[in-house]
């Protein structure tokens, strides 16, 4: 399993183009990032650099990491929003009305007995009240 800082810091010297560019958008020092692309390479047990006496490049094979890393970062990015927005979705309250005076004098006790909660309000006006309301599931638990 390659760890996820990894792939990051393939991904950044990829996209920055040389160690010490990358380690500064990455804030960690050149040498650090050095040994992690070392690590990486001792890891999947193949070469993916060409270097020289002063600058490091990417082989072809060092390429197509780079691209699957940058994807692998993408995905994990993504799979911790989905959690989070999950998450919040079980700890928040929604509230429509089609009159702004329920709204306003609901909030305040909603916010007092579920402090902890993510409330939010919404003004539905005519046909659309209905739409909504037929179309929001009710969950309970309270």
């Amino acid at each position: 399993m390659i760890e996820i800082h990894l792939l990051e810091q393939l991904a950044a010297f990829a996209k920055y183009g040389t160690l010490s560019r990358a380690a500064a958008e990455l804030h960690i020092s050149q040498p650090a990032l050095s040994r992690s692309m070392k690590k990486l390479e001792s890891t999947l047990g193949i070469t993916l650099f060409i270097r020289d006496s002063k600058k490091i490049f990417l082989n072809e094979t060092g390429k197509l990491a780079a691209q699957l890393a940058q994807s692998q970062v993408n995905q994990n990015k993504e799979m911790i929003s989905r959690i989070i927005a999950f998450d919040r979705s079980l700890h928040s309250i929604c509230v429509g009305s089609c009159t702004p005076m329920g709204i306003t004098q609901l909030m305040p006790i909603l916010q007092d007995c579920f402090g902890d909660m993510t409330i939010s309000s919404e003004l539905v006006y005519g046909d659309r009240f209905l739409t909504v309301l037929k179309t929001v599931p009710i969950r309970s638990g309270f």
